[in-house]
Order: structure tokens, then sequence, then C-alpha cells
């Protein structure tokens, strides 16, 4: 099977993300109560499947999105998904 480019990238980004602290919700890095107000949001977002809220503001919830939905080929990506998943490879 043909792995897309961007399957490639989610999973270097998985091997070499946490390490470079990429990925990491905000109470992981010392959070505070806006940061804790903030992590909430993400998680409704992706709950309620907010596509542009979680590009815009939630990079752990939009990566694991992403790597739950845009990690096949290109043809097997639901239409529902593909516009995001062009945008977060765009990031």
């Amino acid at each position: 099977m043909k792995r897309t480019r961007l399957a490639l990238a989610l999973g270097a980004a998985l091997v070499f993300g946490p390490a470079l602290g990429v990925g990491l919700p905000d109470s992981a890095s010392g959070g505070t109560e806006v940061a804790a107000g903030h992590e909430l949001q993400c998680r409704r977002a992706y709950t309620r499947q907010d596509l542009d809220f979680l590009l815009a503001h939630c990079r752990f919830e939009a990566w694991s999105l992403a790597r739950a939905q845009c990690e096949r080929t290109l043809d097997s990506i639901s239409p529902r998904y593909a516009a995001f998943c062009k945008a977060f490879g765009r990031e």
C-alpha cells in the first residue's frame, strides 16, 4: 500500500514531536487556569469535530484527529475530512 506524504510526516511527528515539545497540551508545559480553559475548549472542539477551530487553536487535538483520519491513502480519506487533511498537511 502506498503511503502518503502526510502519513510519513505524521509518523515523524509521532517520533520526534514529544522530544521537541510539539503537540504537548498547555497543562504539560506549566499550565495555568487560562491554559486549562483553552484545553477544555480544545477538547470540546475535538468532540464536536469543529475542524476550523482545531486547526487554528489546538495543535494536539488537530494532530490526534489527523492521525485518526488522514493517515490513509488519498482516495480513502472521508470527504468530510479531505479539506482538514489538506490544511493540516500545509501547517
